[in-house]
């Protein structure tokens, strides 16, 4: 009986992509299970695609408060016993790790049981969680062809992104464009803010603000606040331009889209940078994504942006995608102009691990 834990969590970040590749495991493993924090964000996710959630304790690095992190250590063991019991006990084969703090017990557990792990980086540059995860495995599967030490094969994209309905969508202005503002799973005080003000200045456009944990005050008519959708690729669907933080998932999914963007990333100093390279290496390559550092985000500037982006009419992008970056005529590597997504390449690749042949 071949049975796979996935792990990852903290984010949806780390959770979506992995919950991407459900469809596509099971061909090879008749088992897959989701392991990460108790009562995280990640068991919720689980839950909706029916995947068993194996939970435990986690703990998260701070780097602000330094003191703090002189329990991780102990946390960390504690957790990775716990976890070493469950997965012994449903006869794991094998963990795909998509990193986030959430992933390290299970993956200290797997590598107590002596399981195969895979890991999987979506950022350019690898996270904390997954550089960890390399001192137990040599099989890093990266999303892009110049992150080090892995195997480029791509971003896992959910299928259904790419099959969004705009007609599911109701706005309170039906006829006028419409703004998405998204700051990932878990929101964006910054980006919150500014959809308040850009749905005073853009009165002519609808101004829909996926807010996350904190609620928007905004009495104006063109605002609709909600605080996360399952749904998101029908707001996709229907919206003319996306305001977005710069996370790779997003951007790999916009890309595909061929969706007009305004990417503001997480400065640096706030994250590690990743956002930073990732809006970056995006707006270099697609003409439809434009990226504006956080301090020259004012209102007067997103407005001109938005409304540039409001005029391209991305192409529409093939539903397969033959997996990999390629790289152009000057050996830039960069995602496919035309793509959905390597979801079935990085199951087979999972599974190869788990046979012993790679």
């Amino acid at each position: 009986m071949n049975t796979i834990v996935l792990t990852g969590g903290g984010t949806g970040g780390h959770v979506i992509p992995a919950l991407a590749l459900v469809p596509y495991l099971r061909k090879y493993f008749s088992n897959i299970y989701f392991a990460g924090e108790a009562g995280g964000v990640e068991e919720t996710l689980a839950a909706k695609y029916g995947l068993p959630f194996l939970g435990a304790e986690t703990i998260k690095f701070d780097r602000r408060r330094l003191l703090r992190n002189l329990a991780v250590p102990r946390v960390l063991h504690r957790s990775a016993e716990v976890m070493a019991a469950k997965l012994g006990e449903i006869g794991c084969g094998i963990v795909f790790s998509k990193g986030g703090y959430c992933a390290l017990p299970t993956v200290l557990a797997a590598h107590r049981l002596g399981l195969p792990i895979v890991c999987h980086e979506s950022d350019r540059t690898l996270g904390l969680a997954n550089r960890l995860t390399l001192h137990y495995t040599d099989h890093l599967v990266t999303s892009f062809a110049d992150t080090p030490k892995g195997t480029c094969i791509g971003n896992p994209i959910r299928d259904e992104i790419l099959r969004g309905d705009e007609g599911r969508v109701a706005l309170p202005m039906p006829q006028a464009p419409a703004l998405l503002v998204v700051g990932g799973s878990m929101g964006a005080a910054f980006l919150n803010r500014t959809a308040a003000e850009l749905a005073e200045r853009m009165t002519g456009w609808n101004v829909v603000n996926v807010y996350g944990k904190t609620p928007v005050p905004c009495a104006c008519v063109n605002y609709v606040g909600i605080p996360f959708t399952d749904r998101i690729a029908d707001y996709y669907a229907r919206c003319d331009v996306v305001l977005c933080r710069a996370g790779a998932n997003t951007m790999f999914e916009l890309a595909a889209l061929g969706k007009p963007t305004v990417a503001v990333p997480l400065p640096k100093g706030t994250s590690r940078g990743d956002q930073v390279a990732n809006a970056a290496y995006f707006a270099a390559r697609y003409a439809h994504i434009t990226a504006i550092p956080q301090e020259k985000a004012t209102t007067e500037t997103l407005v001109k942006a938005i409304e540039d982006k409001a005029g391209i009419r991305g192409r529409k992008r093939e539903t397969s995608w033959g997996g990999g970056l390629p790289t152009d005529e000057e050996g830039r590597s960069g995602p496919r102009p035309a793509y959905a997504s390597p979801n079935a390449a990085i199951a087979r690749y999972v599974y190869d691990v788990f046979l012993g042949s790679i």
